[in-house]
C-alpha cells in the first residue's frame, strides 16, 4: 500500500571510495574552482596544494597541482589529495574533503586521475604522508 506505482528510488551520490586502508586523516578545504574539468568537477584522488592553515576560498584555495622544471629535474607541487569528487557551481570555489595522510590506491582513480598521479607527484605526496599504491 505505500509503495504505489509512480514511485521511483534514485541513487543521487556515487561516492568513489579511493583508500588503500582505513588509517587516514582527512581535513575540509576550498578548492579553486580552476582545478575542475571539463565536467565541472574534480576527482577523487586529484593530486592538489594548498596551506593547511589557510584552507578559506578566494587567495586561500587549494589549486591542483603542477609538474614544474626541465628534464631530469622536474618536481611536482602536489602535497595532497582529494578524497571525494568534487562538483563545482559555476564559476564558484568548492568545498572538498582533502587527504593529508593516508594510502590511496591508484587503481581506484578515474583514468584521467591515473595520469596525473605521475612518479613526480607520487615522489612529491609521499613526502607528504601520502602513499600510492
Amino acid at each position: 500500500m505505500l509503495n504505489q506505482s509512480g514511485i521511483v528510488k534514485t541513487d543521487l551520490v556515487n561516492v568513489m571510495q579511493i583508500l588503500g586502508n582505513e588509517h587516514y586523516i582527512a581535513v575540509s578545504a576550498i578548492i579553486d574552482n580552476t582545478a575542475k574539468n571539463s565536467d565541472g568537477m574534480c576527482l577523487a584522488g586529484t593530486p592538489i596544494t594548498g596551506d593547511l592553515l589557510k584552507r578559506g576560498g578566494g587567495a586561500d584555495a587549494f589549486t591542483k597541482a603542477t609538474t614544474t622544471g626541465g628534464s631530469g629535474s622536474e618536481t611536482n607541487s602536489a602535497k595532497f589529495v582529494l578524497l571525494h569528487d568534487v562538483v563545482f557551481d559555476g564559476t564558484n570555489d568548492a568545498n572538498a574533503t582533502v587527504l593529508i595522510h593516508g594510502v590511496i590506491q591508484k587503481n581506484k582513480c578515474d583514468s584521467s586521475v591515473q595520469t596525473l598521479l605521475d612518479s613526480h607527484a607520487v615522489k612529491a605526496l609521499a613526502a607528504n604522508g601520502i602513499y600510492v599504491i
